[in-house]
């Protein structure tokens, strides 16, 4: 059908029914219209909800790999801190019954007996603390250095690996004075002296005194 046509149709029809076919179309026009509108605020919501989701897996996947870095981190400082206890517990010299000689005897003694050395229980001599030094104290937990004076007899290579071994047992602890004796009753059978340091938690400094 021609536009001429459809105007001539269009034409024909009456009045009431060209009005309720504009009606009809200003209606379906308005719906559509009105569905537009409700769709594009929920559209917007929508974007911006999968713009949210996107931020917030992108954020887990960050979390993650943190988690990720977390863990081994956490290990080695976990690591660490044994490391750090055993050398302080295998380092540093508490008194065994109130007694560091008798603390010191206890640690000496296995070693001895395994390099035929002898040690004289009764000689053992705690000698003056000594502060570590270094500067100005550091907060918290104090320590000092604690000598100790041996005395044992052996063979001079007994007396040599003994002391080699003392030091490998305990890493902290340092010879810090010797001297070997011959005995003239028997030349193969020296005497040792041997100070050895252990670094020792040292008591809390006295408050000092105000002024008046």
């Amino acid at each position: 059908m021609s536009p001429a046509a459809k105007l001539s149709s269009w034409q024909e029809l009456n009045p009431a029914t060209r009005r309720a076919v504009m009606t009809s179309i200003a209606l379906l026009a308005l719906a559509l219209g009105s569905i537009f509108l409700l769709l594009l605020p929920a559209k917007r919501e929508s974007r911006r909800l999968a713009t949210a989701v996107a931020a917030a897996a992108d954020d887990l996947d960050a979390q993650r790999a943190k988690i990720k870095q977390t863990a081994p981190r956490r290990q080695e400082a976990e690591a660490l801190e044994a490391e750090l206890d055993a050398l302080r517990q295998g380092g540093v010299l508490e008194p065994l019954l109130g007694s560091y000689e008798m603390r010191g005897m206890s640690l000496l003694q296995p070693i001895a007996e395994s390099n035929g050395v002898a040690l004289v229980g009764g000689s053992v001599r705690r000698l003056p603390q000594l502060p570590l030094g270094g500067g100005s104290p550091a907060q918290g937990r104090l320590y000092a250095r604690q000598p100790l004076e041996f005395t044992a007899s052996g063979a001079y290579p007994r007396l040599a690996a003994f002391i080699r071994d003392v030091e490998r047992a305990h890493p902290m602890a340092t010879v810090s004075s010797l001297r070997i004796v011959a005995q003239a009753r028997d030349p193969e059978v020296q005497e040792m002296t041997v100070g050895i340091e252990w670094p020792v938690v040292a008591p809390p400094p006295a408050p000092e005194k105000k002024g008046k």
